[in-house]
């Protein structure tokens, strides 16, 4: 049971500071430059569509079509400037999303929370939009801010006294 109050006080601490702040971190976040530019020049691009292609195949099982540039997420060429972090990044990607046992509705789920939790703006939109595919609404993703929706809406215990029971 400590783990559950561990983990609801740290719920409970990032939903007090996810609230009305939000439109202000997204304007304090898009009014910088990015700490880490990313790859650029032709030799980059070639690079980044075949390391997209090669994450996509390995997380949907097929040798899909080839991509264009402007197909490939914009994170991907800033995450493929530190070759170690972008190899990491790919295993855990295929692990979460091709190997793991969350049904696909529910990892979104729980990523769109995160995102949300985190205040992570980009983070947040890409995982809306993901969440889209499969088969998330716009609704859903509105309750995603929400502590209740998210916990009932994966089925998680909450341990007595947690504020996701009082908002049932």
């Amino acid at each position: 049971m400590g783990v559950y109050k561990m983990v609801n006080d740290n719920v409970q601490a990032a939903e007090r500071s996810a609230g009305p702040d939000t439109d202000a971190r997204q304007a304090d976040i898009l009014a910088k430059q990015p700490r880490i530019l990313p790859l650029t020049g032709v030799q980059a691009a070639a690079a980044i569509v075949e390391n997209t292609r090669c994450l996509r195949n390995d997380i949907l099982g097929d040798d899909g079509p080839a991509l264009e540039l402007s197909e490939v997420p914009e994170i991907i060429p800033t995450l493929m400037r530190p070759p170690d972090l972008w190899n990491r990044v790919c295993d855990l990607s295929i692990q979460l999303q091709a190997r793991g046992v969350l049904a696909p509705r529910d990892r979104q789920l729980a990523a769109a929370r995160l995102a949300w939790l985190c205040q992570a703006p980009y983070v947040w939109a890409e995982q809306v939009k993901h969440g889209k595919n499969v088969g998330l609404t716009s609704e859903d993703s509105e309750r995603i801010t929400t502590i209740a929706y998210f916990q009932n809406a994966l089925r998680l215990r909450l341990p007595a006294g947690s504020i996701g029971l009082r908002a049932r």
